[in-house]
């Protein structure tokens, strides 16, 4: 027996075979003899690789992951070309041959990018190959991994600041700057930056870390933030990390505003001097908020009107005016009168503030006309006012207060029973006078200063009472047809030499015609005229008729059917009339039936130059067409208007028909024919 001690080089090789030989002799022959033993090796091709990153501590971009990796031969065979590929650092390397139980390691690293940051890791895998002794499919492969963290930071920033320390005025323009910056070491996404106040929003798709994004949105300075006191505007930022977290941040600016409260009262009246007890004056208080703050509970006081009233709120710049009214005293003609008004207000801040103005008003006499008055004309039997001195005078343009007056007649011109009371009215007793025209005189006065005055003249006359009014009437159409317009003339004359008072004429028309219209044509005494129309009655009113005026009136009617109206006119007055035979006048009107004539001579003499259809208005509308004898129509229209002349036809006989429809919708059919006469 013997041993033998195996060797790698055996594993490698897969067997072991041994020969053993013996020789010997046979005398001197050598004999010998050899014999084989094969012993297989059980080879066992493995291999392992392990990779490291060596505690790498990785929070931003650029920094390396430091890899260590080692291959160790875990078989019993040699492997050679042993290979390690890092495709995450690019490394492939062969470290050639490794026995069983041996290891090789190398370095290698990696440079983190951004993508890597915002996964939040970054994860190497390596792999080893060698070459196993025995031929086949037996050579060993190995991988390993490794996922090294990296700390994720998620932080935004926003700053703002205004272009501007202060405000003073409403539409100032604030300027602010938003500056947006991604603090952390990963990608925002969805970045949303809100300014409520400017109403400005925006939307950054992506911001790098380290990145600043600079915006800039206006605010115009309003009212309310004059009375504020300041504008604080507050801006939001809000995004998406790349870990899907959120962040947010926001930013504010102060402005100051400055404020500035001031108010104004302006007092003015309408007028420079007063004349007398009673005189109304009126004051007119503007008030204006000169500063630039809103003011409230504004009160503006007088005094000696007793006004007291509260306005509310004035905005700057707001005026408000207040008039009141103070009446002249007895007290106030001796030293004139002044007056103090004063407003006060508060502040935003809750401050008072006021102001106060004045204005004395003197006193002088008023300039005082004393105008001549024609009270007119009236019967001797009349009794009653005449009229009132001062409704024609004038105390300081206007007409005089009998209060701030006194007046005396100095001439009275023999009238008797005439009744003249304070308020300057003048009345007379009836009956108690001649006719003829009066003339008295007074003296007008002011009351408190009686050496200011003026003196004028009344005039009125009585005259008898008879009066005489004639009335004429007739139609202006010597020939009426079925459906014609025509006019009555009517002629009211006074030609009894005395005026007529609150005449009256009355026109009750019949019913064989229906009211148009009416009008005044002629009016030589231009007097006042009133109408009422009630259906077919038409009444004229004539307050006042004098004498030897006439008027003209007209009434414009419309033809009813064929046959004799009567139309009657009546005139009266409030005086007896002379002759009363003058005072109605009628009209008789024949109304001829409807009729077509057959021949027609248009050659401008006036007669027959148309084809007039007489009583064609008796219908609401008509259609005619007139055609000659070959069928040509030569006239087509639509309410025919009585003015076909024949134009560019020859003489001879010509065709037509007529449809007319009257007022209840009924059609009338006419057909016949016209001979048209030209001279050649």
């Amino acid at each position: 027996e013997t041993e033998y001690v195996v060797t790698q080089d055996d594993v490698d090789a897969g067997e072991i075979v041994n020969v053993a030989s013996v020789t010997g002799f046979a005398g001197e022959v050598e004999v010998s003899d050899e014999a084989e033993a094969l012993v297989e090796a059980e080879q066992n091709a493995d291999i392992e690789i392990v990779i490291t990153d060596n505690d790498a501590d990785i929070d931003e971009e650029g920094e390396e992951i430091d890899y260590t990796i080692t291959v160790t031969n875990t078989g019993n065979v040699t492997l050679e070309n042993v290979t390690i590929v890092d495709s995450q650092t690019g490394l492939v390397i062969n470290v050639g041959t490794l026995k069983p139980g041996e290891s090789k390691s190398v370095d290698t690293s990696y440079p983190v990018d951004q993508d890597d940051v915002d996964t939040g890791s970054v994860t190497n895998e390596a792999t080893a190959t060698g070459e196993s002794p025995s031929a086949g499919d037996d050579d060993p492969t190995d991988t390993d991994q490794v996922t090294t963290p990296i700390t994720q930071i998620a932080a935004i920033d926003l700053t703002k600041s205004a272009d501007k320390e202060s405000v003073s005025e409403v539409g100032e323009v604030v300027t602010y700057t938003l500056t947006v910056t991604n603090t952390g070491n990963i990608t925002k996404t969805e970045v949303t930056v809100v300014d409520p106040l400017t109403k400005y929003t925006k939307l950054i798709k992506t911001l790098d870390p380290g990145e600043s994004v600079v915006l800039t949105t206006e605010y115009v300075v309003t009212q309310q933030d004059l009375d504020n006191g300041e504008i604080i505007n507050v801006a939001t930022v809000k995004g998406i990390a790349a870990d899907d977290s959120e962040v947010e941040d926001e930013a504010s600016e102060s402005v100051i505003a400055d404020q500035t409260a001031t108010i104004e009262i302006v007092k003015t009246a309408d007028r420079e001097d007063v004349q007398g007890i009673g005189e109304v004056v009126t004051y007119t208080l503007t008030v204006t908020n000169t500063g630039n703050v809103t003011l409230t509970d504004v009160t503006v006081t007088d005094p000696l009107t007793g006004l007291d009233v509260n306005v509310g709120t004035l905005s700057p710049g707001q005026t408000e005016v207040i008039e009141t009214t103070y009446t002249v005293a007895a007290g106030d003609l001796e030293n004139g009168i002044t007056n103090v008004a004063v407003v006060t207000a508060t502040t935003p801040d809750d401050e008072q503030i006021g102001d106060e103005d004045s204005i004395t008003i003197g006193v002088s006499p008023r300039e005082i006309i004393a105008n001549d008055d024609d009270f007119g004309t009236y019967f001797v039997s009349y009794g009653g006012r005449l009229g009132n001195i001062l409704d024609n005078d004038l105390l300081d343009g206007q007409r005089p207060d009998p209060d701030d007056v006194d007046f005396e007649f100095t001439e009275l011109d023999g009238v008797i029973g005439l009744l003249i009371d304070d308020s300057g009215e003048l009345s007379l007793i009836p009956a108690v006078n001649e006719q003829g025209e009066y003339t008295l005189r007074y003296v007008l006065r002011e009351t408190v200063f009686p050496d200011n005055n003026d003196d004028a003249l009344v005039v009125f006359r009585l005259q008898n009472d008879n009066v005489n009014l004639s009335v004429t009437k007739e139609a202006l159409l010597d020939e009426v047809f079925e459906g014609d317009e025509f006019e009555y003339e009517i002629v009211l004359s006074n030609i009894g030499g005395f005026a007529a008072r609150n005449v009256v004429i009355t026109d009750n028309l019949p019913n064989g015609v229906t009211y148009i219209s009416n009008s005044i044509v002629s009016n030589s005494a231009n007097v006042e005229v009133g109408t009422t129309v009630d259906g077919s009655r038409i009444v004229w009113t004539i307050p006042f008729f004098p004498a030897d005026a006439v008027i003209t009136f007209r009434v414009k009617v419309k033809a009813g059917a064929a046959g004799t109206v009567t139309n009657t006119v009546v005139v009266g007055a409030d005086e007896e009339d002379t002759d009363e035979g003058d005072n109605q006048a009628s009209d008789v009107t024949v109304i001829q039936p409807f009729h077509i004539p057959n021949v027609i001579t248009p050659n401008n003499d006036g007669l027959n130059d148309t084809f007039e259809i007489q009583g064609l208005g008796k219908f609401v509308s008509n259609e005619i067409t007139i055609f000659n004898r070959y069928g040509d129509h030569v006239l087509e229209a639509e309410n025919y208007r009585n003015d076909w002349d024949a134009p560019g036809q020859v003489a001879g006989t010509y065709f037509y028909v007529l449809v007319a429809t009257d007022s209840s919708g009924r059609e009338h059919v006419f057909k016949g024919w016209i001979q048209v006469i030209k001279e050649d």
